[in-house]
């Protein structure tokens, strides 16, 4: 009887020493051990057999860092906001930038022609036509704003051949859609202004682009706008019949705005003055 009653506190000494380090060494000691870590309660829960590579990657813990080992910053209203702002500016900067403008001082018709080639490959045009207008480059600041040298009070042409308000109003033509400009066939080796069939005249065939330009090789102080041609259309006359020379833009002109070259003027040679002394 004395030997039970001294058995007693050694068993019960014995349990909790056992469970205290079961951590360390499992299986020792009786009944139900404690875990000592919860990392201890998590590896007991995946079971033996689980690595550490099973385990879920958790978002912005310590196991769900990125290559180089950095934790993901979380994203807070601030950052989305500065991220919006920054892609907005971008595509703000690239509707507002300036337009492509090529000057060529005293430049001559076939000069003309092989530059207008030339800077159409440079940005990628891929199209067989453009469209292009030719004004005085006292206008080029205006042009080089709103993509046209025209502006709300420059006057329409009201000629037999030409449309009517009565024709643009059916159409849905605004004043500031009409140009007058002339369609160029960019295919073979001299580039041709393409004259449309059924016109008012009569008239077809084709008139080179080079000798074309060519009447502007004594002339300073003019300006080619080159234009998408997919952007604009030939205008209807008001016998309804296609227009050899007004067109209709169906975008903002700044939209279909490819390029402006440029024949400057010749810059006035100064004057000195001889006071004889």
């Amino acid at each position: 009887m004395r030997s039970a009653r001294l058995l007693g506190p050694l068993v019960t000494v014995a349990l909790v020493l056992g469970g205290a380090g079961a951590d360390a060494a499992p299986g020792r000691g009786r009944g139900k051990q404690a875990p000592a870590s919860r990392s201890a309660a998590r590896a007991k829960e995946r079971g033996p057999g689980a690595s550490r590579s099973a385990r879920p990657r958790v978002r912005g813990s310590r196991r769900g860092r990125g290559a180089r080992g950095r934790l993901p910053r979380p994203a807070t209203g601030r950052s989305v906001r500065a991220a919006r702002a920054r892609r907005a500016g971008r595509a703000g900067a690239a509707r507002g930038r300036a337009p492509r403008i090529v000057r060529l001082p005293g430049a001559r018709g076939a000069r003309l022609v092989s530059t207008l080639r030339a800077q159409l490959r440079a940005i990628g045009y891929e199209q067989d036509r453009v469209v292009i207008r030719t004004f005085e480059s006292e206008r080029l600041p205006i042009a080089a704003r709103t993509g046209h040298d025209r502006t709300a009070d420059s006057r329409l042409w009201d000629y037999p051949m030409d449309s009517s308000a009565a024709t643009r109003r059916a159409a849905g033509i605004e004043d500031w859609q009409v140009t007058y400009a002339h369609e160029v066939d960019l295919r073979g080796g001299d580039p041709s202004i393409l004259i449309p069939e059924g016109n008012e005249f009569n008239v077809s065939g084709r008139t080179s682009l080079t000798e074309h330009l060519s009447r502007l090789d004594d002339i300073d102080g003019v300006a080619i706008a080159v234009y998408r041609a997919d952007r604009l259309q030939r205008a209807t006359t008001r016998k309804g019949k296609p227009s050899l020379a007004e067109f209709w833009f169906r975008t903002p002109p700044r939209d279909a705005l490819l390029m402006i070259i440029e024949k400057p003027r010749a810059p006035a040679p100064r004057r000195t003055l001889d006071l004889g002394l």
